[in-house]
């Protein structure tokens, strides 16, 4: 489960149930703090570095948070396939928060689905 893509977790959260996706959500966003703990906290990277990582995983927490949002007051307006195309671009923005990120996400998913 470790190479699970994300593809495959998209596809998982496209057919899941409203509740199982608000517990993933939530479960990631919790996730997302703990990177933003870990860059923070990191004395081996300058402090441009650390708030460089920290803006973009503060906007995938946005993207995390406005859709739970969305699920909470169901509103179908976007679905996972957007809303994880977004979480991507940040995610490629900067190959050193890739791997914390993904690890959440992969963790998250986990979580929730096992």
């Amino acid at each position: 489960m470790q190479n699970l893509a994300l593809s495959t977790i998209i596809q998982e959260l496209d057919k899941a149930s409203i509740e199982t996706k608000i517990s993933f959500y939530v479960c990631f966003i919790k996730e997302l703090t703990i990177v933003n703990r870990v860059i923070w906290s990191d004395l081996t990277i300058t402090v441009e570095q650390q708030v460089e990582r920290l803006k973009l995983t503060n906007e995938i927490t946005h993207r995390a948070v406005n859709r739970l949002h969305n699920l909470l007051v169901d509103d179908q307006k976007i679905n996972e396939r957007e809303i994880w195309k977004l979480i991507q671009d940040y995610i490629s923005q900067n190959k050193d928060v890739s791997p914390a990120v993904a690890h959440a996400i992969r963790s998250s998913f986990i979580s929730i689905f096992s």
